[in-house]
């Protein structure tokens, strides 16, 4: 009993110490101090055990690219991620659901499989991705829409046959078409 009453107190410390502080380069110390739990017991126990704390801005930078950069682009890069994340803290944040929950509707995946054997076209596909954005599925870091010019390589096909196939994971596919956009390779 003693021992969760140390975890318990141990948690609300530094939950307090989440809340208090301002700078996401605090935050960011926090959350570094969570990474080696969030390994450990994985991203769906890590979730629904900080889904209500101020650690749910843990899980959501582990998953982002930027975790493994250097800095000063991760500092960077993270402190844009939570700004975001508290400007739509009203807002759950469908990354942050368990893994082995689906978090892209199957209409999306029905439509890559469409656009990648070359049944729909572009402008059809550039739909999908634009409701992954619109729906806080995918994060890009530059806010993502630009309605400038459509432009989603070819060789994307091959991710989406990855993703809708199995090959890959929902959060690597999510991951891949965040860094994409981010990165202005695909505009949409």
């Amino acid at each position: 009993m003693a021992f969760l009453v140390v975890v318990i107190f141990g948690a609300s410390g530094i939950q307090n110490a989440v809340s208090q502080s301002t700078d996401g380069a605090d935050k960011i110390s926090v959350c570094e101090s969570k990474h080696r739990e969030f390994l450990r017991i994985g991203d769906a126990k890590f979730v629904a055990r900080y889904t209500f704390t101020e650690f749910k801005y843990c899980a959501s930078m582990f998953k982002h690219f930027a975790w493994d950069y250097e800095e000063p682009q991760r500092s960077n890069e993270l402190t844009k991620l939570i700004s975001y994340l508290e400007g739509e803290s009203l807002v759950p944040i469908a990354r942050n659901r368990p893994a082995e929950y689906s978090v892209i509707p199957s209409w999306i995946k029905t439509d890559a499989k469409l656009w990648y054997t070359g049944e729909v076209t572009d402008s059809k596909f550039a739909y999908s991705i634009r409701h992954m954005i619109t729906s806080k599925i995918v994060i890009p870091s530059d806010g993502g829409i630009q309605f400038e010019e459509l432009r989603i390589p070819s060789w994307f096909k091959n991710t989406s046959q990855w993703w809708v196939e199995g090959m890959i994971t929902e959060q690597e596919y999510v991951s891949a078409t965040e860094y994409l956009i981010g990165k202005h390779i695909i505009r949409v």
